[in-house]
């Protein structure tokens, strides 16, 4: 039986194939966002409410593009989250976000590393609004996943994607496969995706999201399950306003069910500043006095970008 990793390696020699041995144009940009403010939190209902200045997912990167020929470009993209409040983490100030290489053409792209890959492009993505306070009480929040291949195309009014990874775990060369398709209908897109997991007596992912807009007013609904769990999300947003809920459902009577909601503000200061407020409440419906948290949040954003 041919393996499905066998058509991904293909692909991937084919394409290195067809590179000529210097790219006719190219440009980049080193970028950072830098963001940093003060965060009020409180975990259970017993405990006192603490404050302390942090980084939230501040960045620093580069990234770049050259033409291999009329029909094809390659390009490639590197990040770092960094911690620019706290020098005392053992040096860990700086960890891999995002890491791939790629080619591109009228087919569709092909990407090679870390990123956002199909399951939260074509699930999770348009419903991941708030800055810091999503994905807690969701079945697979899915974020960026590492050594993954994944191909992505877009034919009309219809976008496909697929992503297989490959981390080396011993019985399958393709250990998670991730498969998405969504339609633009105008007044709103569907989407559906999927995690096959190659793992033995694993249960798969399916995803349901539905996102649009009205009006000044954009909305997502997201739809997860797996086994006997599963997640409901809701978003809107308006007039630089965001609500977000999330609903697990652990599918055991008398299961732990937990629940999430976030509501913020967004401020554009100009160009390249801004500032978010926040706040966010995640009920574990294990323990209030211990397992439920609240965060109140003010953020400030500063972007810095340059090409070459």
């Amino acid at each position: 039986m041919i393996k499905k990793s066998f058509s991904a390696m293909t692909l991937v020699v084919l394409a290195i194939n067809s590179l000529p041995a210097q790219a006719d144009e190219a440009s980049g940009e080193i970028y950072s966002s830098l963001r940093a403010g003060v965060a009020s939190t409180k975990i259970g209902d017993n405990s006192e409410r603490t404050a302390d200045v942090v980084s939230r997912f501040s960045r620093v990167g580069a990234k770049g593009e050259a033409n291999v020929n009329d029909e094809l470009s390659a390009f490639g993209h590197y990040e770092w989250e960094a911690d620019i409040v706290n020098s005392n983490n053992n040096g860990a100030n700086l960890k891999t976000r995002l890491g791939y290489v790629g080619l591109k053409g009228d087919w569709g792209s092909f990407r090679v590393g870390q990123d956002y890959h199909t399951f939260y492009n074509f699930n999770v993505g348009a419903g991941d609004i708030p800055w810091n306070y999503s994905g807690f009480a969701q079945v697979d929040y899915r974020g960026r996943t590492s050594e993954t291949v994944t191909y992505e195309g877009e034919f009309g009014i219809t976008k496909v994607g697929a992503s297989f990874v490959l981390d080396g775990e011993a019985g399958d060369d393709v250990d998670q496969t991730e498969l998405g398709i969504s339609f633009d209908g105008g007044v709103a897109t569907v989407a559906l995706a999927g995690i096959i997991d190659s793992a033995a007596g694993a249960d798969n992912t399916a995803g349901l999201a539905v996102n649009g807009s009205v009006g000044a007013a954009d909305w997502y609904v997201g739809f997860q399950d797996k086994g006997n769990t599963s997640s409901v999300t809701f978003d809107i947003t308006a007039h630089d306003l965001y609500f977000h809920t999330e609903q697990f459902n652990s599918g055991v009577s008398g299961g732990a069910d937990p629940t999430l909601y976030t509501i913020g503000y967004t401020h554009g200061l100009g160009k390249n500043a801004s500032v978010w407020f926040e706040y966010g409440v995640y009920d574990d419906d294990v323990d209030a006095s211990t397992g439920d948290e609240q965060n109140i949040e003010v953020i400030f954003k500063y972007d810095i970008s340059g090409i070459f």
